[in-house]
């Protein structure tokens, strides 16, 4: 009953996310409108939402749910939402191909894993010669991959690559489409906790304290909006913090938000860690990502910390 219940769920978050993303263009000019991926790694997002801290603050706030971060790139450089939160690899290569995007804070570290089936041996070796689903090529979860392989000497050529929407990936693994996927919370929780894989590796141990998210604009809406940006970056803050000293009130929202058990939000969540002011690691961490971009080929120039952030509107 339960499996069902999350499967079901699964579909009709996948529908939400094309019916509101298909919609949002007709909201007014003066609603900020904020792309984000349902995701346990925005939760400062989703608990700003539900506890109504942007409108205590005089925001109006529409949230608009995406399938990938480069599809919020895309969308933050047409001008179809005016912020976003991603994962950090598709807006730094979308900085590199000449997208006029900035950093302007973190969101969190870690947070992903690789999840195996059941009756495949948990090491290494069991991911050689197999299908691997990934969110998309670029993605947080295909550099955290190709990491993983290099630090175990496996080749990129010793693997096939499959694309999924991540909340059908632990359905996906149960049906035999692939042998094993690389998600971002709660995705890597719940391919185990329901039953349908083991987790081969969080993200963790793949590389500690790793950036994953960021909020990202344009500047065009910083140099427009900098009273505003400044307020939400605000909550934005503020509501991190609230999840690092209530994670039960954090855990209830997401899970409402996520249609899933506080027990598997718990579980996920514990594999994340939310920050939301930038660190001198945090800027090394993301320096020393653009350059595994750069030998994986996703980008083709180096970037310096002026094109990728501007944390002057970050209190």
């Amino acid at each position: 009953m339960k499996e069902n219940f999350w499967i079901m769920g699964a579909i009709i978050a996948i529908l939400i996310i094309s019916f509101s993303t298909y919609n949002y263009l007709n909201e007014s000019s003066e609603i900020i409108k904020v792309g984000y991926l349902p995701s346990d790694h925005h939760a400062a997002l989703i608990v700003a939402e539900e506890m109504k801290m942007f409108e205590k603050q005089g925001l109006k706030v529409q949230l608009v749910p995406f399938q990938s971060g480069s599809d919020i790139a895309k969308a933050l450089s047409l001008g179809k939402i005016d912020i976003g939160y991603s994962g950090i690899t598709p807006i730094t290569e979308a900085i590199s191909n000449g997208k006029d995007l900035k950093i302007v804070a973190p969101v969190n570290l870690e947070g992903s894993g690789i999840v195996i089936q059941k009756e495949n041996e948990i090491s290494p070796k069991s991911l050689i010669n197999q299908t691997i689903a990934i969110p998309k090529k670029g993605s947080i979860q295909d550099v955290l991959l190709y990491i993983y392989l290099k630090n175990n000497n496996i080749s990129s050529s010793e693997i096939n690559y499959y694309y999924s929407e991540v909340p059908m990936m632990p359905l996906g693994l149960k049906e035999g489409s692939f042998n094993a996927y690389v998600a971002w919370e709660p995705f890597v929780s719940t391919g185990k906790d329901y039953g349908y894989g083991n987790i081969l590796v969080n993200s963790s141990d793949i590389w500690k304290d790793h950036p994953c998210c960021v909020v990202v604009t344009t500047t065009k809406f910083i140099n427009k909006n900098p009273v505003i940006l400044r307020e939400f970056l605000k909550v934005h803050v503020e509501s991190t913090q609230y999840i690092n000293k209530h994670p039960e009130v954090a855990i209830f929202f997401v899970a409402k938000k996520m249609g899933d058990s506080e027990k598997v939000e718990k579980n996920a969540m514990s594999n994340i860690k939310y920050i939301a002011l930038t660190n001198p690691e945090f800027i090394q961490n993301t320096l020393k990502m653009v350059k595994i971009q750069e030998e994986m080929k996703y980008i083709n120039k180096n970037l310096s910390y002026s094109q990728i952030f501007d944390f002057g509107y970050l209190n």
